[in-house]
């Protein structure tokens, strides 16, 4: 209510709607949390307390944890460098908010290239890091922000060239043919289930094989 009392409506972290920490804790009554602010029912033990020593700080990654660490240490008055190998901001929030009803998912995209300008952070984008980079960029301070990968499952012909990702789905990069097989039951794979159903193709999925957990 203060952000919004003084007008500073872009400082106002959004809701996803993503119900993990807060809705979901609530029932188990345990402490309200949020996966988007993680200061969020935390505020005595995470408070922003003015510099002793301004560092230079390289955080290489720019999906939403290396984002939220280049605003903080920002915040704080530290030099901040966001490098990133990609031509844009956002790693995986890039494809997230594709499907039907996670278009808060780019709000949050939009939100920190606001951040990122007003706190002067400076970006490095299209760089791929290494140690010699490192070595040569001289950071007081280094965050590895780089995101994870999926595992692949011990499934005969998982490597062939007709196979994609969920993820491929979401970007567009997967040629989805006539005749589609989706390997899972998570919530994941529904969702391009869903997109390729969308598309106009027969989808058939096995979930026993296993499931997420």
């Amino acid at each position: 209510p203060i952000k919004a009392r003084k007008g500073e409506l872009r400082d106002i972290m959004n809701c996803i709607g993503c119900n993990q920490g807060c809705f979901d804790n609530v029932f188990r009554m345990m402490p309200v949390t949020c996966l988007r602010n993680a200061r969020a029912g935390n505020e005595a033990r995470t408070e922003l307390k003015p510099l002793k020593e301004k560092k230079k700080v390289m955080i290489i990654g720019s999906g939403p944890g290396g984002l939220e660490a280049a605003r903080v240490a920002a915040i704080r008055g530290h030099e901040v460098h966001i490098f990133e190998k990609e031509d844009k901001i956002g790693g995986l929030l890039n494809i997230i908010w594709v499907p039907p009803g996670r278009n808060e998912f780019k709000r949050m995209i939009e939100n920190y290239t606001y951040w990122i300008q007003k706190h002067g952070i400076q970006m490095h984008l299209q760089q791929e890091v290494s140690v010699e980079k490192v070595k040569e960029f001289n950071p007081d301070v280094v965050f590895i922000a780089t995101g994870s990968k999926p595992t692949r499952p011990p499934i005969k012909g998982i490597d062939g060239k007709n196979v994609y990702w969920a993820n491929d789905v979401f970007s567009g990069d997967a040629p989805v043919g006539k005749n589609n097989v989706i390997i899972g039951g998570g919530a994941t794979v529904l969702i391009s289930s869903f997109i390729s159903f969308w598309r106009n193709k027969l989808i058939h999925q096995i979930t026993s094989i296993g499931t997420d957990f």
